[in-house]
């Protein structure tokens, strides 16, 4: 699957798998009913979240993702799956833990599998 990924006007390496989740945001007063258990509120709005998957990925790759992702990033996301092709931005977000296998040098390049990271809308 190709996929394009773009943080604060970086492109970052083809994820291997990017998937979209949306929650839909509840007002304050959302609860349930103490009758009848039914779910009372209203919805107010909904943000998505990016969950990021590289399979492997050299040290150079590692170090884009990396350098996009600074700690305190609050910033555009824009991306764009093989599904529709049409590009979605998520005018500000930020991620979440970035985790990795440090997989070492295989032959010249440095190699990092399991590159996992989760980008939340603001």
């Amino acid at each position: 699957m190709y996929t394009k990924l773009i943080i604060d006007g970086t492109e970052l390496p083809s994820p291997t798998k990017l998937s979209v989740s949306r929650e839909q945001l509840w007002n304050s007063k959302t609860g349930r009913s103490v009758k009848s258990g039914k779910m009372l509120g209203a919805v107010i709005g909904e943000k998505r979240t990016l969950d990021i998957e590289w399979a492997m990925i050299t040290g150079a790759e590692y170090q884009i993702i990396k350098n996009a992702l600074v700690t305190g990033f609050f910033g555009p996301v824009k991306y764009q799956t093989s599904a529709n092709g049409a590009i979605t931005t998520l005018e500000e977000a930020y991620h979440g833990p970035i985790s990795y296998v440090d997989r070492g040098y295989i032959g010249s390049n440095h190699w990092y599998a399991n590159v996992k990271t989760t980008l939340i809308e603001r």
